[in-house]
């Protein structure tokens, strides 16, 4: 985020099985359940068949369904999509625009992509039931190497992306696309970069994780097929107005059990306990209380003040209570996946675990699978799917 399979053409009888609806299984309420319906690992099948477009196109209104945000949709989406290629493509998914709640054109997201050798794209729109709003999301399956940057913010909510891939940031002068309230006008942003490896060389397995072979020229629909909320075959267009939207970052691990970067926590070391402690990204900034309020963000900033020292407490079982010093304590905000304060409560949000990587660095993280994570500077900091970058390790100071 593995099977062999080979690309092929949409024929026209595809084409109109797509058009006309796939018959399918779905409970009452309009939900579906990956696992029973095929759209699984055990069921891998190739991007663009019609079964693939048939669970895209069910995940999206499951959700809507199930009323789920838009971040949990993004979430399931992925996975589906990792389990459905069977973790052999890159993945990137990016929110280009969306619309109110009066279906009114509300944002256009830029950004530049230069990904290799797609497989498969396609646009799948969703409406989140809370806020109302329509956020289109484009999909890019692909085996090539390339990159990617986000001139807008991270997050569940914004996008996703899976494979063999390693991030930067940049400083980039934008222009604000068509379709906005100021286009034409110009601003700074501090840009996640994402840079993919290719999954396949001329067939064969790149790196790690193994990957099966894929064909040398995938075949994509000339024209865009158009499936209730699903538009498949769209030509890649990078640049704006389109513009995606990932974890900034969450990634997944490239292979079940197997970390996706070497540098996994070895488990040895303990952080200080009872001592007023910063902790620092990659990037020298620290992890940063805005407010001593509940709720209140926790955001990768200039590492000064109380609202920059946190103190480890036992909170039992291996894990720790971190508590700020403006009084509050670290918390995972289940609903956005982002990092907040909160009083102590003793929930499973506030109880972390601390694994050392090396000397004073550690990850920090509420589950085997959800890490503390930086991806931009003074933007909140995110709890998103643990890939063991450089994002996700924090290095403990006095």
């Amino acid at each position: 985020m593995h099977s062999k399979s080979r690309l092929s053409a949409l024929s026209a009888g595809i084409t109109a099985a797509v058009v006309l609806g796939l018959a399918g299984p779905a409970a009452a309420d309009g939900s579906f359940d990956p696992a029973k319906e095929n759209c699984n690992a055990a069921n891998v099948v190739t991007p663009g068949s019609t079964a693939f477009v048939w669970c895209i196109q069910q995940a999206q209104k499951s959700g809507e369904a199930k009323n789920k945000a838009r971040a949990d949709f993004v979430k399931g989406l992925l996975d589906m999509l990792v389990n459905q290629t069977g973790g052999n493509y890159n993945i990137m998914i990016f929110d280009i625009k969306g619309n109110n709640a009066f279906g009114d054109p509300w944002y256009v997201h830029n950004y530049e992509e230069n990904l290799q050798n797609v497989a498969f794209q396609t646009d799948v729109t969703y409406r989140d039931q809370t806020s109302r709003e329509d956020q289109t999301y484009r999909i890019w399956i692909f085996y090539g190497g390339g990159s990617f940057a986000n001139g807008f913010d991270g997050g569940w909510g914004n996008w996703a992306f899976y494979g063999q891939w390693s991030r930067t940031t940049r400083e980039h002068n934008w222009a604000y696309p068509p379709g906005t309230s100021r286009p034409g006008q110009r601003y700074n942003h501090t840009d996640s970069v994402v840079d993919f490896q290719p999954t396949m060389v001329n067939g064969a397995p790149s790196g790690s994780p193994a990957d099966p072979g894929r064909p040398a020229s995938p075949a994509v629909p000339a024209m865009p097929i158009e499936v209730p909320g699903v538009i498949i075959g769209e030509p890649a267009t990078p640049g704006v107005p389109a513009k995606p939207g990932v974890p900034a970052t969450p990634g997944v691990p490239t292979k079940p059990g197997t970390p996706a970067k070497p540098d996994k926590p070895s488990g040895s070391g303990r952080p200080p306990v009872g001592t007023p402690v910063h902790l620092k990204t990659v990037s020298n900034l620290g992890a940063v209380a805005t407010d001593d309020a509940a709720g209140s963000t926790v955001i990768a900033g200039k590492p000064s003040g109380a609202g920059a020292q946190w103190t480890f407490q036992d909170a039992g079982g291996g894990r720790y209570r971190i508590t700020n010093a403006l009084g509050p304590d670290l918390t995972e905000n289940t609903g956005t996946y982002l990092a907040n304060v909160s009083p102590w409560k003793g929930s499973s949000a506030q109880k972390w675990e601390v694994l050392n990587v090396t000397g004073d660095t550690y990850q920090i993280r509420i589950s085997d699978q959800d890490c503390l994570s930086y991806h931009e500077d003074n933007k909140t900091l995110g709890v998103w799917a643990c890939d063991g970058s450089k994002e996700q390790q924090w290095t403990i100071t006095r």
